[in-house]
């Protein structure tokens, strides 16, 4: 697997949210692997871009062309990976990242909750 050519989002696939996410970024265009967070491939790549390993249970990570991305920018990188109007989300890079991180880490705290508590969508044999 060559990273320059392949973008890589390291998810929690324990989160309902993230998981809801990953369904809703599944047809994007060109290479894009999707790795849950607790997995062999994704130690490997933690390792390989010297991520700390308790980034995971913090945010989303999106490694693009052997650059990290963590957070908002993550999202607002993989969204926009799906191409045509949604290329337009990058318009909230222009918010200051510590506002838009501020408001990622309040959903990360709440996420749980946002499904009444329910902790995970995969169906039992889903592959993501």
């Amino acid at each position: 697997m060559e990273d320059k050519e392949v973008t890589h989002i390291i998810y929690d696939d324990s989160c309902a949210l993230c998981n809801s996410a990953v369904r809703f970024l599944r047809p994007v265009k060109g290479d894009i692997s999707f790795i849950a967070a607790e997995t062999g491939e994704s130690e490997v790549l933690l390792e390989k871009y010297e991520i700390p390993r308790g980034s995971t249970a913090k945010s989303v990570i999106l490694i693009d062309r052997n650059q990290v991305y963590t957070k908002s920018t993550a999202v607002i990188k993989a969204i926009q990976k799906k191409g045509g109007f949604w290329k337009a989300v990058g318009i909230f890079r222009l918010v200051p990242v510590f506002i838009r991180d501020a408001l990622y880490d309040w959903v990360a705290r709440n996420r749980t909750t946002r499904r009444q508590g329910e902790r995970t969508t995969r169906r039992q044999g889903e592959n993501f």
